[in-house]
């Protein structure tokens, strides 16, 4: 059984504790810190995406070839076309 990311990690990325792979995690109800633990198992559940292979795909060419891309745009807050 496959664990998928419920939560992209890209969007993860952006609370990345100084510039790694790491994020502060907490379990939210009841409320417990767990410590900073690896963006890669974070926000996943087993088979989330329900073997939804198309589903599948789409999320990883987001999470692998988008993600740069957007973080370079939202950095440099460049909104306008590029050519």
């Amino acid at each position: 059984m496959a664990k998928d990311h419920f939560v992209p990690r890209h969007y993860l990325r952006q609370f990345a504790v100084n510039g790694s792979e790491e994020i502060a995690v907490t379990h939210v109800s009841p409320y417990r810190f767990v410590g900073v633990k690896g963006i890669g198992g974070q926000c996943q559940e087993v088979d989330f995406y329900e073997n939804d292979e198309a589903l599948e795909k789409l999320l990883w060419t987001s999470e692998n070839d988008l993600a740069p891309v957007l973080k370079r745009v939202s950095l440099k807050a460049e909104f306008r076309a590029m050519l």
